[in-house]
């Protein structure tokens, strides 16, 4: 299974890392988002992680945002199971009982 996100542990501190290939610049798919919500639920569970920073691979940016490709083939019921997926990450960032820093890089 390709990883589109990375995790480490730095004493206290989770760190999450977008993975995917620089030319693509690190744009958000279903698949990163499912293993984003893994990675939260993992750090969210560990008592020594303390806070979580989410930064992205690469030195050219932080995220391009949706990767547009995903999307271009939509109908109607995909597309709902889309804001599906995005409320579900959302829903699991705000829940956090931990910080989240965003470490925006590019």
């Amino acid at each position: 299974m390709d990883r589109f996100i990375l995790t480490e542990r730095r004493g206290e501190v989770g760190i999450i890392t977008l993975n995917r290939p620089p030319h693509i610049l690190n744009a958000w798919h279903s698949a990163m988002r499912r293993q984003l919500i893994e990675a939260f639920d993992v750090f969210e569970g560990d008592a020594d992680i303390r806070a979580i920073i989410l930064t992205g691979g690469g030195d050219r940016a932080f995220s391009a945002g949706q990767d547009l490709n995903e999307t271009r083939t939509f109908d109607a019921e995909r597309g709902k199971e889309w804001v599906g997926e995005w409320e579900r990450l959302y829903d699991r960032m705000r829940s956090l009982s931990k910080p989240l820093i965003a470490a925006l890089n590019g």
